[in-house]
């Protein structure tokens, strides 16, 4: 993709922008199918704190 695009980008950044995606989209795909529910209502604080620590993966 990174081609496809003309970026470039080291493997370290490829890793570390892999993780974040994986990430945020396991915590959407456990949001969707309700495993938060009793445990993290309403889940904005858990959404904040990972887009933070993403943005620090990516050195944003």
């Amino acid at each position: 993709m990174a081609g496809a695009l003309q970026l470039t980008l080291t493997p370290a950044t490829t890793l570390a922008a892999t993780g974040a995606f994986a990430r945020a989209i396991g915590l959407i795909t456990m949001e969707l199918r309700g495993q938060f529910v009793g445990t993290f209502e309403p889940a904005d604080q858990l959404y904040a704190a990972l887009l933070a620590r993403n943005a620090d993966a990516l050195g944003l």
